[in-house]
């Protein structure tokens, strides 16, 4: 996925890069219900789940709330996967800044990552 954002100079290139993102958003969308509906395949059919691909976009886009959720969902789908715990405290560093998460499930979440990582 290539989202490539306007110069910031103007707001025209903003707006544009502001669609571009959603246009992205609603594709992703699409892909994750795509994969969801997919045969179970081993190998799986795709490399990265689609929802990492979500997750980031919505991450840097700012939507951290829906980012969290995509991760979350991810980890419901492929428990313990190294990406979307990363991809989980990433957006908990964030969200710090505007609305902190709560201890307990950052350091689970970190622990988690640890061991996903372990043997990497």
């Amino acid at each position: 996925l290539g989202v490539q954002v306007g110069d910031g100079g103007s707001p025209l290139r903003s707006l544009q890069a502001d669609e571009r993102v959603e246009a992205a958003l609603q594709s992703l969308r699409e892909a994750v219900r795509l994969e969801d509906n997919m045969t179970y395949m081993e190998p799986p059919f795709l490399h990265a789940p689609v929802r990492q691909c979500l997750g980031k976009v919505l991450l840097d886009s700012g939507r951290l709330e829906e980012a969290e959720q995509v991760y979350k969902q991810d980890l419901r789908v492929f428990p313990e996967n190294g990406w979307s715990l990363f991809g989980l405290l990433e957006t908990f560093k964030l969200r710090n800044q505007t609305r902190p998460s709560t201890d307990d499930e950052k350091h689970d979440t970190l622990n988690r990552f640890k061991v996903a990582w372990s043997a990497a």
